[in-house]
């Protein structure tokens, strides 16, 4: 890895940690839970952040569906 990129890299390691888990493709890990599965063999996350980056990271779904009020029994029929 170059020097200029590696502050970038690992200075912002849960931001990069939710973009892959909402990247679409990532199926050649497993997906999300691959992701996951991959980063806590890692050691380089925290439970407690790992947690906290992946509310951060799903909210938009959940907060649009509230905000909305999107019926989702109409969605799924």
């Amino acid at each position: 890895m170059p020097l200029w990129l590696r502050p970038l890299v690992t200075g912002y390691r849960t931001v990069h940690l939710a973009l892959l888990v909402n990247i679409p493709g990532n199926a050649v890990v497993g997906g999300g839970g691959g992701v996951l599965f991959t980063a806590g063999l890692s050691w380089l996350f925290l439970p407690v952040q790992t947690v906290i980056t992946i509310l951060v990271a799903v909210a938009p779904v959940p907060l649009t569906v509230r905000v909305f009020d999107v019926d989702l029994s109409t969605v799924l029929d």
